[in-house]
């Protein structure tokens, strides 16, 4: 049942992922990208890209590619550097040399690549590329067209906060300017003053291109040889009316799905949270109201079973321990300091066992005949079974055996203390977690993906608040039996008295022979060092050493903490790898392609 704890972890860590950067001495982020593209009466266009980057740790200059395939080279090629408190930029030298403040462009197939040498570190540097590209321009009969992709697939990086200003060099009458923009993310598109369009984007994927189609009179472009003797218009109207088209059904269809599986996940909340309630009052109709602090164990359980039946808690490392160490306290098993050696060994005691449990009988041959000789073990021969790997699986598997038996021993007691209910709660609470978090990323995926208004977010949002009060409620009602409810609590006001032992005096409460037996559970509880630090301190030495442990504890109160990481570190060494854990008309963003050019630019930094 406590395992709810695990699994939600692993949800909210699926669903709320983030984009994680490689460990590394240093990385980088492109925080800002604008573009401004001037077109001009001969065809050509001036291209000025402007990235800047966020420096962590140092580098030694920045590439960028430039994808010329299908189009005429690009001239009137500079490069600039703007610093994070400089107003103006400053140019950079064309050269060869690799020196700090050059730059190369040369032509690699279909790219133009230019390296920029600048060493910075820890900082913000804008880097500034400018450009024309001759006849980008496209002269129909009927229109004249700029179909470019300004940001490319090559980019491999996320790209923030994006800018695009394209102008045309004179005005045009209202409607001739119309533009239309695709990618896989959803921006903003404007017409400003029949002359400028504007293309604006949060963010852009790495790997994900951004495209500008603009449309506008021959007449802006009057000395452009790159004329095509054909109508284009319509065409292009009708081609760009489609794809919104399709973006427009994507986006309905996108919002009903998002409303519908909402709608789904609230009712699942509601109705389980409705189940669940009537389920546990009727389980446990009368919850007492358990004491502050309880001054002996409520029963003989051992600790390992304690911790399964009542807590609900997978057998762990500090289970071996308590096991062991009450194995001791009642005589099944003898532990002796090795002389000079910070170690102990352990041999079976003279007691016999006829009254131990299953999975203490397990314990004795687990240590005594796999970790030891069949006579004898040291924890420095725990430590060191790793080295054997035929012993080490053994005790592995001795390991593994027995945990299920703890479970095994743990049952009776579990089937009086838990609800019948309970499993069915605990699947039925992980679902409506689950459905409403992938139905609340289904919507965020909608919004950031589409236009899908942002009132997407009411009924997920709806869900989740239930399914927060569903899963509140069940961590504070526990699908417990009457009997079950008030085992737990009085286990619990056990082990606070256990942890605020200081507030205590604790002759008041157990003889030192009593709180050896209560060591045991300390140890379960993962509060062993601080009781017997305060045995150290409130009982004097002869009635110390007189107890079971007393030689051992007094001159070192954390010895158990040293036997416990013992221990663990020999059944973690055993553990197989496998287990270890406007004035004009802007067409808006969509999806699809109008087959601009540009598609691979992108770049980085070195």
């Amino acid at each position: 049942m406590k395992k709810i704890g695990l699994w939600i972890g692993l949800i909210f860590t699926f669903f709320s992922s983030v984009e994680v950067v490689e460990a590394s001495d240093r990385y980088y982020e492109i925080i800002d990208y604008d573009v401004v593209v001037e077109i001009e009466a001969d065809g050509s266009a001036l291209f000025t890209e402007k990235i800047t980057y966020d420096f962590d740790g140092a580098f030694n200059g920045v590439n960028y590619r430039l994808d010329v395939r299908g189009i005429e080279a690009p001239t009137d090629l500079s490069v600039f550097l703007q610093g994070e408190d400089e107003e103006t930029p400053t140019e950079m030298d064309a050269e060869n040399s690799q020196e700090p403040g050059t730059y190369q462009a040369q032509m690699e197939g279909d790219y133009v690549a230019f390296t920029v040498y600048q060493p910075i570190e820890d900082a913000e540097q804008t880097v500034i590329y400018s450009y024309r590209l001759p006849e980008i321009i496209t002269n129909y009969n009927d229109t004249a067209e700029l179909n470019r992709k300004i940001i490319g697939v090559g980019w491999t990086d996320p790209l923030e906060d994006i800018d695009i200003t394209i102008t045309l060099p004179t005005p045009v009458s209202d409607g001739e300017l119309q533009a239309w923009a695709h990618g896989e993310r959803t921006g903003n598109v404007e017409v400003e003053d029949n002359q400028k369009v504007t293309l604006t984007l949060d963010q852009n994927p790495p790997n994900q291109f951004v495209e500008a189609r603009v449309l506008f009179p021959t007449s802006v472009t009057p000395n452009n040889p790159n004329v095509v003797n054909e109508d284009k218009y319509e065409e292009i109207v009708t081609y760009e009316a489609r794809l919104a088209g399709e973006k427009q059904k994507s986006n309905r269809t996108m919002f009903a799905v998002a409303v519908g599986f909402s709608l789904v996940g609230l009712l699942v909340s509601i109705l389980v949270y409705i189940w669940l309630v009537t389920k546990t009052r009727a389980a446990n109709p009368n919850p007492t109201e358990g004491p502050d602090y309880l001054y002996e164990p409520p029963a003989a359980i051992p600790p390992a079973v304690m911790n399964v039946a009542v807590f609900g808690r997978t057998p762990s490392h500090a289970d071996v321990s308590a096991t062991l160490m009450n194995l001791v306290r009642k005589g099944y098993l003898q532990m002796e300091e090795v002389p000079k050696k910070k170690d102990y060994v352990i041999t079976k005691g003279e007691k016999a066992d006829e009254t131990l449990m299953e999975h203490e009988e397990l314990f004795i041959d687990w240590f005594i005949h796999v970790a030891g000789n069949g006579e004898r073990v040291t924890f420095s021969d725990i430590e060191r079974l790793h080295r054997h790997e035929k012993k080490a699986q053994r005790f592995y598997k001795k390991w593994s055996d027995w945990r299920i038996t703890v479970i095994q021993d743990a049952q009776p007691y579990v089937e009086r203390y838990l609800a019948k209910h309970a499993k069915k709660a605990t699947i039925w609470v992980v679902l409506s977690v689950v459905v409403n978090l992938v139905f609340l990323g289904i919507s965020i995926a909608s919004v950031l993906t589409t236009e899908v208004t942002r009132l997407v977010f009411l009924l997920p949002a709806m869900g989740v608040i239930v399914t927060a009060l569903l899963l509140r409620y069940y961590l504070k009602h526990p699908t417990l039996t009457s009997e079950g409810d008030r085992a737990q609590k009085e286990w619990s006001a056990f082990g606070r008295m256990l942890k605020e032992v200081d507030h205590f005096t604790m002759s008041d409460i157990a003889s030192v022979e009593l709180w050896d037996e209560y060591l045991v559970y300390a140890i379960a509880f993962g509060t062993a060092d601080e009781v017997m630090e305060q045995m150290r301190i409130q009982y004097p030495e002869e009635e110390i050493r007189a107890s079971s442990f007393g030689s051992y504890y007094y001159y070192n109160p954390y010895y158990l903490s040293t036997i416990d990481n013992q221990i663990k570190n020999g059944i973690q060494s055993t553990t197989p790898a496998s287990h270890s854990n406007s004035s004009g008309s802007g067409g808006g963003f969509s999806g699809g392609s109008s087959g601009g050019s540009g598609g691979g630019s992108g770049g980085g930094a070195f």
